[in-house]
Order: structure tokens, then C-alpha cells, then sequence
């Protein structure tokens, strides 16, 4: 089904879900992710009390007439914005990580208004470059070469994370709350999106690429091997989501390794790209013997199921941003999340059909 927009260009079925989901958190739960006082304190404080637009480095604060008071001209500047409609909004964010210091930067009321006016020539990943080379400017205004030698350590040794995105870097760098979540997240939304839209090609046979011939008398060899290999993604996946997931989040209180995060993330990525090529294989495919057309056709597309269901670890780890978040600290925090890995129904009895066909032709 297609709607058409004010604008003239069409809007999914899905996209129109998004939006209502967004006005009824927005304007039935008043809540939006904005940033907290203490946030705003720290932030500014980083920022030396001063804009970090390089072209700006304007004071945020200064004495007023009245001697008990204080002029302030600074404000936290969301970098993706804090709600859909808002400059540099990316809807994969959770609120948490759009409320996090992460995803501030400190600037004069001016130059917040300009970088949000228009979003194009004020992209996250420029304002992202701004707040790191600000952090640089105010430690060595310090006059301190501790601070400024700790900074370059940390863009030099967490430069893997800034390859993945701005934002990545600065939650590594930052560690603010529940920061293994909103990592592990952000990760994964940028891991996973090549992946998802190469499948979404494979499904619309959009598959390029030179045929694989099997020729007569090797369908059988071939078929148990891409099972085999299915089941062996199916399983790596359960264990790194089970164990290693958990154990990269750290437990029993100890803080969380962002290296066996970004390791744990990759791995699985790295199992939703074989599952994708899974298919690729399948849809490459030539059969010599077009008697196997039938039981090719039912296994075909098995495989993507399981990377719809993979992909649905985004929202379970978006959902534990939000509840750590959320959480009072009292007692312990249970959050539980069943992923199933399985196949279409019916599929066992329609290939286990197909193949008894296969076998009265062929006289077996």
C-alpha cells in the first residue's frame, strides 16, 4: 500500500507506523530526550565556556549589571536531533543515546540556531569534527600537556571506533551511562544496514554475478552442504548473542570492554553477510537437471528468514538502553528477549513432498 505526502512523494505503510509511534510518545507522553542540568554543567565546563564552532570560540557567559547575576548566550546543541522533524535526526537512535553527552556539543545561542537552520552544511559528522578539535583547543589552552597528550592517545588508540562513526568515538570516549548499550547499538546500526540492503536486493532478484552450473548428480551434495552451513550460522549466531554479548556488556557490576564489544558486533555482522551470501548462492544457481527445480525453490529463502530475526537484536538492545536508562538502581534489572531462529511453517512436509517427486521421476 502506498500514501501520498503533503508533498507529493510517497510515504510506506511502515514509515506512517514511525510517525504515529513519534507524536504519541512526543504529545501524549510529553517526554522528549532532551539533555539533563548535570549534562549541560559538563558539557559546558569541556567547552571552556565557550563555542566550539571554530569560527566562533565565543564566550558563553559572562558578568551582567547585576553583580549576583551571570549573562549566559551557551546552549547543548543536540548532533542528531533530539526529535524526528529536527536537523540531523537519525531515527535508528535510541533516546537515550540522543539525550547523551555523546550526541551534544556545546554552542552560543547563534550558532545553535544557524547549525540547525540548515542541516545539510551542518552535518553530524562536521559537528562532530568541531567538538574533537575543540576538546583539543581547550586543553591546550590550559597550558597543561597532560590533557592534550591524553587526547591524542585516545584519538590514536579509538580511532577503530571513529572508522565506524563520529558517534561511536565519542560514546567510547565519554562513558556516559549505560554506554556499552548505546555503543553496542550505534554499532550495530551502522554493521548491519550494507548487509540488510544487500538482502533486500537478493530478494527483489537483484543479484549479479556469474551462474553456478550443478550439473547433474551433484544436487544432492549441494543441497546438504548449504544446510549444513545454515545450521552452522544459526548456531554461531545463538552463542555470540547468549555468551558473548553478555560477557563484552560485562558482568556482576564490572564495566564493559569496548574492544570485545566492537569484536562481538563484528561477529555478528560478519554472520548476517554469510547469511546474506547464503541466499546470493542459492539465487546464482543453474540447474542442469531442472527435475530439483521444486525442492531448490522451497529451500530457497529459508535462510532470510533467519537474518529478519537476527535483525530484531536492534530492538532488543534499544530496548535495554531504554529500561537501564529508565532503571532506579534498586535491585536487580532482569531484561529478557527471545530470539527464534526457525523455518517457514509447513516447510519440512512441502520439501519432504517435493523430494518423494523427485524420487518416483527419477525411479529411486
Amino acid at each position: 500500500m502506498r500514501i501520498q505526502s503533503n508533498r507529493g512523494f510517497p510515504i510506506c505503510r511502515e514509515q506512517v507506523r514511525f510517525i504515529y509511534s513519534e507524536l504519541f510518545r512526543i504529545v501524549l507522553l510529553g517526554k522528549a530526550p532532551d539533555f539533563s542540568q548535570p549534562t549541560k554543567r559538563i558539557l559546558a565546563d569541556r567547552a571552556g565556556q565557550m563555542c566550539a564552532n571554530p569560527d566562533c570560540l565565543r564566550n558563553t557567559s559572562s558578568a551582567a549589571s547585576d553583580p549576583d547575576r551571570v549573562v549566559r548566550i551557551g546552549e547543548a546543541a543536540h548532533i542528531h536531533g533530539a526529535r524526528m522533524g529536527t536537523a540531523r535526526y537519525d531515527r535508528k537512535m535510541s533516546d537515550v543515546q540522543r539525550a547523551s553527552i555523546s550526541n551534544a556539543i556545546w554552542l552560543c545561542r547563534k550558532c545553535h540556531k544557524m547549525v540547525d537552520d540548515d542541516e545539510i552544511a551542518f552535518s553530524a559528522e562536521l559537528l562532530f569534527a568541531w567538538k574533537k578539535q575543540h576538546d583539543v583547543f581547550t586543553a591546550n589552552l590550559m597550558k597543561t600537556d597532560g590533557r592534550k597528550i591524553r587526547l591524542e592517545v585516545a584519538n590514536r588508540v579509538f580511532k577503530p571506533f571513529a572508522d565506524v562513526s563520529p558517534l561511536a568515538m565519542n560514546i567510547v570516549q565519554e562513558k556516559d551511562g549505560f554506554w556499552e548499550g548505546q555503543l553496542t547499538l550505534e554499532l550495530i546500526n551502522r554493521f548491519f544496514e550494507p548487509a540488510l540492503r544487500e538482502l533486500r536486493d537478493v530478494e527483489a532478484d537483484v543479484v549479479f554475478g556469474k551462474s553456478l552450473v550443478l550439473h547433474e548428480g551433484s544436487e544432492s551434495v549441494f543441497l546438504n552442504r548449504k544446510m549444513d552451513e545454515a545450521q552452522r550460522l544459526v548456531n554461531a549466531m545463538k552463542v555470540i548473542v547468549e555468551n558473548d554479548l553478555v560477557a563484552a556488556w560485562g558482568e556482576n557490576s564490572v564495566p564493559g570492554d569496548e574492544w570485545e564489544i566492537l569484536h562481538t558486533t563484528k561477529n555478528i555482522s560478519k554472520c548476517l553477510e554469510d547469511m546474506v551470501e547464503w541466499e546470493k548462492e542459492f539465487a546464482l544457481v543453474y540447474l542442469e537437471d531442472e527435475d530439483w527445480a521444486e525442492p531448490f525453490s522451497i529451500l530457497k529463502g529459508a535462510v532470510s528468514r533467519q537474518v529478519a530475526e537476527s535483525a530484531r537484536i536492534q530492538d532488543f538492545i534499544a530496548d535495554c538502553v531504554k529500561k537501564v536508562a529508565a532503571h532506579s538502581g534498586d535491585g536487580t534489572l532482569t531484561l529478557n528477549y527471545n530470539l527464534v531462529f526457525d523455518l517457514p511453517e509447513e516447510f519440512e512436509d512441502n520439501f519432504n513432498v517435493a523430494m518423494d517427486r523427485l524420487r518416483e521421476k527419477k525411479g529411486l
